[in-house]
């Protein structure tokens, strides 16, 4: 019974689960990252992105806020023409759904030279889904450097350090700039497990209170202990800036309502009946007699 109702459980929290905010173009970009344009990035790796213009953008995400849900960089432009003039800049317009911003940066002679300038993205998502939860930053770009309207840069995208808790994969085109976060997988399973742990608890509390004349204040105890046992783990799994009521909640308040459950059912439950063949506390047993004894009684009845 606990392990289906438990299967019932996730099987909902799987469709909570989904990014259902994003579209569906980016839902399709993102799904298959053997589409062109489509990247997975490694912590602290170098990807580049090829276009057709002579200009070149590094783009580099040093972190990312969920409670805010700003992922931050800095970006910088080179430009491998020789009749760039000194001290031009790029204005770069980026359009969301949020709200249109307009970067300007200037541009450099070689990548070595580059000066970058600092930019936020907002992202879409939620953390009441932790440690499942999904982000997705999406923008339509347009450059805009006095001799071309498009954005058919190369550009060149770096993950910083500070993503390591993320899983990046990024889908750059002529008219769109899109990121997806997604926590890493080992976290998320590591996060499961220690949340999923005290069912084995529950499960070895079922088996031995199932036994026949088990004793109520034991049951309690034990109960007491798996109890006391959740109570610390939000804390521990759940990090300090998830304040909304998020997944890990749900499984926790779902193990307590099942110890609690199955508590008052073990509680409360009849006893069952003794055996037959028992006899009563307060009836004294009966000695069988002795050898001797049972000799002389059978000699008694063959000399009658």
């Amino acid at each position: 019974m606990v392990m289906l109702l438990s299967a019932v459980f996730f099987s909902v929290f799987q469709r909570l689960q989904q990014p259902g905010d994003m579209t569906s173009r980016l839902a399709l970009i993102m799904s298959n990252p053997s589409i062109p344009g489509v990247r997975d990035i490694a912590n602290r790796e170098r990807v580049t992105f090829a276009g057709e213009s002579t200009i070149t953008f590094q783009i580099t995400l040093n972190s990312f806020d969920p409670a805010s849900g700003q992922l931050s960089g800095n970006i910088g432009a080179v430009d491998a023409a020789d009749n760039t003039p000194e001290g031009k800049k790029v204005h770069l317009r980026l359009i969301s759904r949020f709200r249109p911003s307009t970067i300007e940066i200037p541009l450099s002679r070689g990548i070595y030279d580059l000066n970058t300038v600092p930019f936020d993205l907002e992202a879409e998502g939620t953390a009441r889904v932790f440690p499942s939860d999904v982000y997705a930053i999406q923008y339509y770009w347009l450059l805009d450097d006095g001799r071309q309207s498009g954005t058919g840069a190369n550009t060149i995208v770096i993950a910083g350090e500070r993503l390591s808790d993320y899983e990046l994969r990024a889908a750059v085109g002529r008219e769109y700039l899109d990121f997806l976060l997604r926590r890493n997988r080992y976290q998320q399973g590591w996060v499961y497990t220690i949340a999923l742990s005290p069912l084995v608890l529950l499960l070895g509390f079922v088996i031995a209170s199932s036994r026949p004349r088990t004793n109520p204040a034991e049951v309690a105890i034990e109960a007491a202990v798996g109890i006391l046992a959740l109570l610390p783990l939000r804390q521990v799994l759940v990090p300090a800036y998830v304040s909304t009521f998020n997944t890990v909640d749900y499984i926790l308040g779902f193990e307590f309502v099942l110890f609690i459950a199955w508590l008052l059912f073990v509680v409360t439950r009849p006893a069952p009946p003794e055996p037959p063949d028992r006899l009563p506390r307060d009836r004294p047993k009966e000695r069988d007699p002795r050898p001797g004894q049972r000799w002389r009684e059978w000699k008694r009845q063959l000399e009658r």
